[in-house]
């Protein structure tokens, strides 16, 4: 009897690229679990077309790790796949999950995941686990991971579906930007001019070499290589000014939650 694997994605309004989430899961899950934050286009029918048996849950989204939980939570299968609505499992990435299955040797495992931004791609390791036992639980609010020693690694790619284009980028940028802000706010971080100062000088730089060096994107030619990276380390200043705007400006709303989709990137 083949091993039973549970596939699960978080979702919202992302009619674009669903189908392609779901179909490259279809060839191994045993069932799919979709946790949804109030899609109000085509997704969840689009689902259902695909996958008669899913089993949709709704939650409103209020921490990322909160939300794969929730996933864990309800999954029947001891083994996990999850994936965001905007990423697709290669063949080769689904023939490995299989082989390792037959023979599993750790209790989670990452792989490679392949950006595409201003037509390049770019092949990193993914931070967070691909395939991993139930038991097990994310925590970080934005960047959520499971922290364990000695996972495994599959030699293969997952795919990002990052944005349609520039404008999509620019507005993944504000949504990501507001949502830290309010995180920042939300966790009473208390910064002072000073701390705001050097958070403005040391994140962006950080980012900058973390994705111009440390993912090699100077690979990829100047638009993409330079530009792209540049522009995502500058969400950081966004943060800073939205942080100021929403604690020290009067006509700012103070926010009640930090809902949003998940950042792209």
């Amino acid at each position: 009897m083949p091993l039973q694997i549970s596939g699960a994605i978080l979702t919202r309004d992302n009619e674009r690229t669903i189908a392609r989430a779901v179909r490259s899961l279809l060839p191994f899950i045993s069932e799919l679990i979709i946790v949804d934050d109030g899609s109000t286009d085509n997704t969840l029918s689009i689902i259902r077309e695909l996958y008669p048996e899913v089993k949709v849950l709704t939650r409103k989204l209020d921490q990322f790790h909160a939300q794969r939980n929730f996933a864990l939570e309800r999954v029947a299968a001891e083994w996990v796949v999850m994936i965001d609505s905007d990423e697709e499992i290669t063949t080769p990435l689904a023939d490995a999950i299989q082989r390792e299955l037959a023979r599993p040797r750790r209790d989670l495992y990452r792989c490679y995941r392949l950006n595409e931004a201003l037509g390049r791609s770019t092949k990193v390791v993914l931070d967070r686990p691909i395939l991993f036992r139930k038991h097990l639980r994310f925590s970080g609010a934005l960047h959520e991971t499971i922290e364990l020693h000695n996972p495994g690694f599959l030699p293969a790619e997952l795919l990002h579906h990052s944005w349609v284009d520039v404008a999509d980028w620019i507005d993944d940028i504000n949504q990501y930007s507001t949502y830290q802000a309010k995180k920042w706010l939300i966790e009473e971080r208390n910064y002072n001019t000073f701390q705001l100062a050097l958070i403005a000088l040391g994140m962006p730089l950080y980012h900058f070499c973390k994705l111009f060096f440390g993912q090699r994107r100077y690979r990829n030619g100047f638009f993409a290589g330079l530009v792209y990276p540049l522009a995502q380390a500058a969400e950081w200043w966004f943060v800073i000014l939205k942080y100021y705007e929403y604690r020290y400006l009067q006509h700012a709303e103070k926010p009640a939650d930090i809902r949003r989709e998940k950042p792209k990137f």
